[in-house]
């Protein structure tokens, strides 16, 4: 029989022993394992670290995220509040602002009647006036119905009777010695002209009557001439002794001829009368604002 060489160690290069040898295996294969579950474990504590990591994170941002939300909400509900209260004030100052200014409608209302009533009563006042101005205007019109004025030059050493006397002459007036109850020259005005008073109108209506008479069958109108000779002859004037008012009412006629194309305008019995045209009706003059009027619709 043959054998194996022996070890001078005493140890074989052949392994009888397979128990020894299957131990030792079982153990490298068992830490190989412990090995590997220990690096598994480690790899899974990491994920869960970087899990929990993540998780903190997360949660962190989050929980910064709805602190940020609850804070906002806080401003809200403090914006929200001070919102209330200035609406509060505002629907305060409102309720004040209704009744100041249903005060101020309800003042507005009685200075509205109030002033209806002024406007009323300033109406009336004016009719008023206008009526007594009518009446004051018929009463000087009426004590100067007997009146004529007669425009002509002032002279030294002049004698108005044989003045007014040399022009009744002139246009054929044969007075009696009552017909004349004065005449005297003006003091008042630029011209200051003559005034003749008669006994009554109708002498006065006569001597204006024979005046245009004369005028219009004469070339040479009447003038100073009839006086003596003068060194410049001058027209006489003689016409009805107006009232303030009707003066300033013939002078707008006047206006009414020259600028808006009216024909015709005189004075009769102290009143003012004007004519568009021929064959139209005689217009009395009664105001400024009859004036005003007339000229719109001469422009229409």
């Amino acid at each position: 029989m043959l054998r194996s060489p022996t070890n001078k160690d005493g140890k074989y290069s052949s392994q009888p022993d397979l128990a020894s040898t299957n131990k030792t295996d079982s153990e490298s294969s068992s830490s190989f394992v412990a090995v590997r579950k220990r690096k598994e474990r480690s790899e899974f504590e990491e994920l869960r670290e970087e899990i929990q990591i993540l998780i903190t994170t997360i949660k962190t941002g989050q929980e910064a995220k709805f602190e940020k939300i609850f804070k906002s909400i806080e401003e809200l509900k403090l914006q929200n509040n001070t919102l209330k209260i200035q609406n509060e004030k505002i629907l305060s100052s409102n309720e004040i602002i209704e009744k100041k200014l249903m005060q101020t409608t309800e003042l507005y209302n009685d200075v509205k009647k109030t002033m209806a009533i002024l406007q009323d009563d300033h109406n009336k006042a004016i009719n008023k006036i206008t009526a007594l101005e009518e009446e004051v205007e018929e009463i000087q019109r009426h004590h100067r119905s007997s009146f004529i004025e007669i425009t002509t030059p002032i002279n030294e050493n002049e004698n108005i009777l044989e003045m007014v006397t040399n022009i009744h002459e002139t246009i054929g007036f044969k007075p009696m010695e009552e017909s004349i109850r004065q005449c005297y020259r003006m003091k008042q005005g630029t011209k200051k002209p003559i005034l003749v008073e008669y006994r009554n109108g109708q002498k006065r209506n006569e001597v204006l009557k024979l005046a245009k008479i004369y005028n219009k069958n004469n070339k040479e109108k009447l003038n100073t001439d009839i006086f003596g000779k003068q060194k410049i002859k001058e027209r006489i004037y003689i016409n009805e002794f107006l009232t303030p008012n009707t003066r300033k009412l013939y002078y707008h006629a006047r206006q009414l001829q020259k600028l808006h194309g009216f024909k015709y305008y005189w004075v009769s019995r102290g009143r003012v009368y004007i004519r568009k045209n021929d064959g139209d009706p005689a217009i009395l003059v009664k105001s400024l604002e009859q004036i005003e009027s007339l000229k719109v619709e001469a422009t229409i």
